[in-house]
């Protein structure tokens, strides 16, 4: 969350599952999701789809332990901002956060 904070995003929050964060999470401009594709219940990849089909475009990086779980967000997700394979620098994911805020 601190690496987060440092690239400007000041409201940084963390969720135990899509489901819980559907239930808390409120979205508004400047929003970034950090998504493992691999959650307790509904996935990443199943959370990014019901935030794009409810009407929000929010940038999303997916993140994943597994390299297939990433090419399977790829193929279901191109528009995802980064897939980035764990454990990665923090410089990675940093320079992704960045740009977004930037925008």
């Amino acid at each position: 969350m601190r690496l987060v904070r440092s690239a400007g995003f000041v409201k940084v929050g963390t969720f135990n599952s899509a489901e819980d964060f559907l239930k808390h999470a409120v979205l508004e401009g400047g929003c970034l999701l950090i998504l493992d594709v691999l959650l307790p219940g509904k996935s990443g990849i199943e959370l990014q789809q019901h935030i794009r089909r409810s009407g929000l475009s929010v940038p999303v990086v997916f993140i994943s332990a597994q390299d297939h779980q990433l090419e399977s967000a790829r193929k279901q997700c191109p528009e995802a901002m980064a897939f980035l394979l764990k454990p990665f620098e923090e410089g990675e994911l940093l320079k992704v956060v960045r740009l977004v805020s930037q925008n």
